[in-house]
């Protein structure tokens, strides 16, 4: 419980590697959304909220854990792309705001073939 009252729900996901997995934070990633699609489903009033979860790694062997620690030390830095590209934000081009007949002039939008 937070202090001002509201509910604090975080899943701690722990994961046991005895040797180094470049692997292993894609294998957390999908556990994570598989979390947060169950717990979508089972709370539907809370649909644009998603709870907290630290992954939490244990991992023993004498060479040194050398991978990243972060998705978005893993994607590739492509300035031009700005602050899409490292923070999984999505664009939306609401389509419901224009004419029908005005859709094919919006060149942002238009599929070329």
């Amino acid at each position: 419980m937070l202090k001002d009252g509201n509910p604090l729900l975080i899943y701690v996901l722990v994961e046991h590697k005895s040797a180094v997995d470049p692997k292993t934070l894609l294998q957390l990633a999908g556990y994570m959304v598989n979390i947060w699609k169950r717990y979508a489903a089972d709370h539907p009033e809370r649909r644009n909220t998603l709870p907290p979860i630290i992954p939490l790694g244990f991992y023993h062997s004498r060479q040194d854990w050398a991978i990243p620690l972060s998705v978005c030390d893993m994607i590739e830095d492509i300035p031009a792309l700005g602050s899409y590209n490292r923070s999984f934000q999505y664009i939306v081009r609401d389509l419901g705001k224009l004419a029908p007949e005005c859709l094919s002039s919006q060149s942002d939008i238009r599929a070329v073939f």
